[in-house]
């Protein structure tokens, strides 16, 4: 039987690649634009939806939907390109 507890040297690679990330993340996170940024803290830490943002900020919800999306694909690209 084979021991599946990973080693004291795979936890640790897998720690500082998740260190890195977080850093990666709160960096771009911090370079994205004040209107993407509330976007994403209203859809993923609030929960509201793409209508419920648009009828806040009196912008459309396809807006909503393009500021939402481009920050995620800003945030997918930073962390891809550090892999």
């Amino acid at each position: 039987i084979q021991d599946s507890t990973p080693s004291y040297e795979t936890l640790l690679i897998h720690f500082q690649q998740t260190t890195e990330q977080q850093t990666q993340l709160k960096k771009v996170l911090a370079d994205l634009p004040p209107q993407q940024k509330k976007v994403l803290e209203w859809r993923f830490l609030e929960g509201l939806s793409y209508d419920e943002i648009a009828e806040q900020t009196g912008r459309s919800r396809q807006t909503i939907y393009n500021q939402d999306h481009g920050a995620i694909k800003k945030i997918r690209v930073a962390l891809q390109s550090k892999k």
